[in-house]
């Protein structure tokens, strides 16, 4: 069912976009858009959001490897479907491949912050998972990368400054387990980059939830998010 608060429609237009609903979910709110123009609008809004943000990287040579890893992506998301999917183009099947988002979140991720550092060749530590974060508020990109080692450190960059009084402090937090709701990660500095202990993150995997908020001083006082979410995207694992 399509939910009615504001809010939530606005995640399951994002999610859909880039394509973590499940088939279900999926089937139901593509049916839901040939009647439902706030829905209409929000998933255009948010393809809207998405696709400039390539432009903001520097072309950077990737691996071979990589490339081999899109191809058969984009190859598995444009086998023939069942005669009642027929009437989706091939724009949608792409942005609905999880595989092929994950690769192109993983290439984003890469070629910002190559270009962020000024580095000629790849780092020599290689993250296991990136999370791109889009602001909700700025509709020109994404404004955080959240990098996950294999040893589960987490290394937060911004890609844009957040101004904040003195009296307000970013958190990241990650969302494990729904059942038991946001895990604190940490303080992160508006306009610098912070490493956060493994100790801090009890698990990560593909799909995984990671946001920002805006709380008090000293961060939340009640061990879950209390202020506006800023900045909110999804891990991807980084081919190997």
């Amino acid at each position: 069912m399509i939910p009615r608060d504001a809010e939530e429609r606005d995640m399951i237009a994002a999610e859909y976009v880039l394509g973590h609903l499940s088939e279900e979910q999926a089937d139901a709110l593509e049916r839901a858009l040939a009647s439902d123009v706030d829905l209409s609008e929000r998933v255009r809004a948010w393809e809207e959001r998405f696709v400039p943000a390539a432009s903001l990287a520097a072309p950077v040579p990737p691996h071979p490897s990589l490339w081999r890893g899109i191809e058969n992506a984009i190859h598995g998301a444009l086998a023939p479907r069942p005669v009642g999917r027929a009437r989706f183009v091939w724009f949608a099947a792409l942005w609905r491949s999880l595989g092929l988002w994950r690769l192109a979140t993983a290439a984003l991720a890469g070629f910002l912050l190559l270009t962020l550092l000024g580095a000629p060749d790849p780092p020599a530590r290689k993250p296991a998972f990136v999370a791109v974060l889009q602001s909700r508020d700025a509709p020109d990109g994404p404004g955080w990368i959240i990098q996950v080692d294999a040893d589960r450190t987490v290394h937060s960059t911004p890609l844009r400054r957040t101004e904040l009084d003195s009296q307000r402090v970013l958190q990241l937090w990650t969302l494990v387990d729904p059942a038991k709701g946001p895990v604190a990660l940490g303080l992160l500095a508006p306009s610098a980059a912070v490493r956060l202990p493994p100790e801090r993150l009890p698990a990560i995997d593909a799909g995984q939830l990671f946001e920002i908020t805006l709380e008090p001083a000293e961060g939340s006082p009640i061990g879950r998010p209390t202020g506006r979410i800023l900045y909110i995207g999804r891990a991807a694992a980084v081919p190997s």
